[in-house]
């Protein structure tokens, strides 16, 4: 007879937990993608419609992300609402809102700016730089005479 053939020594099975919870994981990212997407369509899609349109789409979804909507109109010059977005899901919605120009482009189309961020906007530095100088107070003025220029430069000019 032959020599018997030596065993390979037996491996340790992995613990199948983490794996479970892994593939859990992956079908929860799955599903959040799905979300998502169809979200990101819809946005896709606010871009077509009249500006009036886009004001109320995009209003309603910084207010599904948990945006403070009647902070931000409370002070039209303020920071407004600067809390982080809770999940990766939502913060990718934002981003999109965003990425699409959120309704700036809308606001150009229908003249919706103020002169001053039109310019910016354009891109036109020498007629910025004769706003920015018309609106700044005179040296030795008191503070209170800042607001004309902070005003200029603080305003929110749209929806975001």
């Amino acid at each position: 007879m032959g020599k018997k053939k030596k065993r390979a020594p037996r491996r340790e099975m992995p613990n199948a937990a983490p794996a479970m919870a892994s593939y859990l994981a992956s079908m929860q990212r799955d599903a959040n993608d799905r979300g998502i997407k169809e979200t990101l369509e819809a946005i896709d899609e606010i871009s077509s419609l009249p500006l009036v349109e886009q004001l109320a789409s995009i209003r309603t979804a910084l207010v599904r992300l948990g945006t403070d909507v009647a902070l931000n109109d409370a002070d039209l010059t303020g920071d407004g609402d600067q809390k982080p977005v809770a999940s990766v899901s939502d913060r990718d919605i934002a981003r999109s809102i965003f990425s699409m120009g959120g309704d700036i482009s809308g606001h150009m189309e229908n003249s919706a700016l103020s002169d001053f961020a039109f310019l910016c906007v354009l891109g036109n530095a020498a007629a910025v730089r004769e706003k920015l100088r018309a609106a700044a107070p005179s040296p030795g003025a008191p503070p209170s005479s800042a607001s004309s220029l902070r005003n200029l430069l603080e305003s929110r000019e749209t929806s975001m």
